[in-house]
């Protein structure tokens, strides 16, 4: 387990959270509006060749971008749920009012939750109350 404060924890996972959340809604946002550009049958010039493929270029950076946003989000929670189950004990909730120095989170209330299901796996969960 690692030895860093519950709150630091407690922040990461919130933050974590939030960001994949957030990071999902854009993607799913980002694949229904934008679209690689389609290719001609040909290039007229090699002009034209290098704006086709600035524009392609520039789409898979950004969908790119924000797939490893999404990815160190969810890798961030995965630690922070991995240290936050040794912490809390089964089945039992955390009542947290957002400490961190994400404005977006201010004045917000969270219920955690260690949930430990027959199987013998557990999950944490997030809402906010």
């Amino acid at each position: 387990m690692d030895k860093r404060p519950v709150r630091e924890v407690v922040n990461q996972l919130v933050e974590a959270d939030f960001d994949q959340r957030d990071l999902q809604r854009r993607l799913v946002r980002f694949n229904k509006s934008n679209h690689p550009p389609l290719a001609p049958s040909e290039f007229d010039t090699p002009q034209s060749f290098k704006s086709f493929y600035e524009q392609k270029q520039g789409y898979e950076d950004q969908r790119r971008a924000l797939q490893t946003q999404l990815e160190n989000a969810k890798t961030m929670y995965d630690l922070a749920a991995a240290d936050l189950q040794d912490m809390l004990p089964a089945n039992t909730s955390l009542h947290y009012d957002y400490e961190g120095s994400r404005q977006e989170l201010a004045g917000i209330r969270f219920k955690i939750m260690n949930r430990h299901l027959t199987s013998g796996q557990g999950r944490i969960e997030i809402s906010i109350s």
